[in-house]
């Protein structure tokens, strides 16, 4: 007989304390990764906000968000049954960000998205 490999789907009741558990890891990574984005730019930006760059990374950082939560749903880091499994727990969490990277990494080659630049003229060493 061939050997079947079914597909195991986990249903949490909604009155399950790992339902509650979800929510709030997945709004803590929400939480933290908005913060590192808002301080990376305020750290880049900080003295030439404009409107347009303002607009741009702004939706750049909300699609970032998207897709690290989902990236690291669909390898596994909300999944309760790994809740508390020590290593591989973290190691969901730093798979997920890894394929996040790279997935943005890839995406960015192939567009040839460029990062800003300072765009201040060069100093000179003669003063």
């Amino acid at each position: 007989m061939a050997a079947v490999t079914e597909l195991r789907t986990e249903i949490v009741p909604r009155n399950d304390w790992r339902r509650a558990h979800i929510a709030t890891l997945v709004a803590i990574d929400a939480t933290l990764i908005v913060i590192a984005e808002v301080l990376a730019y305020l750290g880049r930006f900080a003295t030439d906000v404009t409107d347009n760059i303002f607009l741009r990374y702004g939706l750049i950082s909300a699609g970032l968000l998207v897709v690290w939560l989902l990236v690291a749903a669909a390898s596994g880091a909300y999944e309760s049954r790994h809740f508390g499994t020590g290593p591989g727990e973290y190691k969901r969490v730093l798979a997920g960000t890894a394929r996040t990277f790279g997935l943005v990494a890839i995406v960015s080659y192939a567009f040839s998205f460029t990062s800003p630049v300072d765009s201040s003229p060069p100093r000179s060493s003669s003063d």
